[in-house]
């Protein structure tokens, strides 16, 4: 089972890849395999592994709608500015240093984790 501190890793391995590859694409990291394998469930989900884990507690729940258990909504990072203009980009130059940025604030995010 995908917990939500192994999701916060992957998605922070996600981003730090990105980070160093501009042109890339979430759905293009290759640490996807470690991921599905963890999964409770097989339906395919975009995004990132957090978004895994909040589907997986969706099933799991009476969540409302599949981004309702997203940690990154306790967080206050599910409208993050640094992943926006990382979307919005134009050159990987851009999308690396926004993906970087994002990476750090996940990190923070998963930092508090350990304090709760």
């Amino acid at each position: 089972m995908l917990t939500k501190e192994r999701a916060f890793d992957y998605t922070i391995q996600q981003w730090e890849w990105l980070a160093q590859n501009g042109s890339a694409h979430p759905e293009n990291w290759p640490g996807w395999a470690g991921v599905k394998a963890m999964a409770t469930y097989t339906e395919e989900v975009t995004g990132s592994p957090l978004c895994w884990y909040a589907f997986q507690e969706f099933i799991l729940t009476t969540a409302e709608y599949a981004c309702e258990p997203c940690p990154l909504k306790c967080a206050g990072l599910d409208q993050a500015t640094n992943y926006e203009q990382w979307e919005q980009a134009k050159t990987p130059a851009t999308r690396r240093k926004y993906a970087r940025l994002y990476a750090e604030e996940l990190k923070a995010a998963r930092a508090s984790l350990a304090v709760v």
